[in-house]
């Protein structure tokens, strides 16, 4: 009975497979490696129109090479890695760049978000783990982790070619005016806005008090506090800038919000 139920089962497996393998050859990219020449300073996209600008202290201590792909939204991926002054060791990965399509996908799990341009989505995904035990290795290894985990020191190599530009992002804009200098920020998931810039844009003044460690915003009759060490408003000071919730824009000040999904803010009132 069981050598019957194992022939039947190689049977079924014998008319499944087929299909399966077919499938699979469907879903994989297939890609060849090219090492790239860093001597002029600069790595030229291949299949987007950008060039990534090789920062000067990185010089001579890198290799990369870019994986060319078959099709899909991944338009390019190209690879760095460390190259170890102890010649025992082989070259370490330190950061993989991606370039998709904006047409057709998004940065994938798992991959930062650089930027957004007209045409790409500029994604990123680094090391956070230092394997060298020599001096060194490990110091110069640890500097480019550095650099690498730094989203804006890796989009100030980027140069975008062929027209086209950086869609705006975290920027804040009230009554339709560009509130230059200003920006909002993500603070555990939510989008939070600069208080003072915003409130001064409506007309409304703000003040300190020392003594009730809060924020006072003032406009005629109207006055609110603003208390750092008991609100629910989600307030936090960074660089001397608080920022707090759309929520207290649209219930105290009577605004109305919008938030895009590059995090630009839109106040009207």
């Amino acid at each position: 009975m069981v050598k019957k139920c194992f022939l039947v089962l190689l049977l079924l497996l014998s008319m499944v497979m087929p299909q399966i393998a077919v499938l699979a050859s469907y879903d994989i990219d297939i890609t060849e490696v090219e090492s790239l020449e860093l001597s002029s300073g600069q790595i030229t996209g291949k299949k987007a129109e950008y060039y990534y600008k090789i920062p000067s202290s990185w010089m001579g201590k890198i290799k990369a090479e870019r994986e060319n792909l078959d099709s899909g939204s991944l338009l390019e991926k190209i690879n760095f890695y460390y190259i170890p002054e102890n010649k025992v060791f082989k070259p370490a990965f330190l950061m993989s760049l991606y370039v998709y399509d904006k047409k057709d996908g998004t940065a994938a799990q798992g991959t930062r978000k650089l930027l957004e341009t007209e045409n790409y989505i500029f994604g990123l995904y680094s090391t956070f783990t230092n394997i060298f035990d020599g001096k060194k290795d490990k110091e110069q290894f640890q500097s480019l982790i550095s650099d690498a985990s730094d989203n804006q020191f890796i989009k100030n190599c980027i140069i975008l070619a062929g027209g086209n530009y950086v869609l705006p992002e975290y920027t804040v804009t009230v009554n339709g005016i560009l509130q230059e200098g200003s920006k909002s920020v993500k603070k555990n998931g939510v989008i939070c806005m600069p208080l003072r810039s915003i409130c001064e844009a409506l007309g409304y003044r703000v003040g300190w008090s020392e003594e009730e460690r809060a924020i006072l915003i003032l406009s005629g009759s109207f006055n609110y506090y603003v208390y750092l060490d008991n609100n629910t408003f989600d307030a936090y000071v960074e660089n001397g800038t608080t920022y707090l919730s759309s929520a207290f824009f649209v219930q105290i000040l009577k605004t109305t919000v919008e938030i895009d999904e590059r995090c630009n803010v839109y106040v009207r009132k």
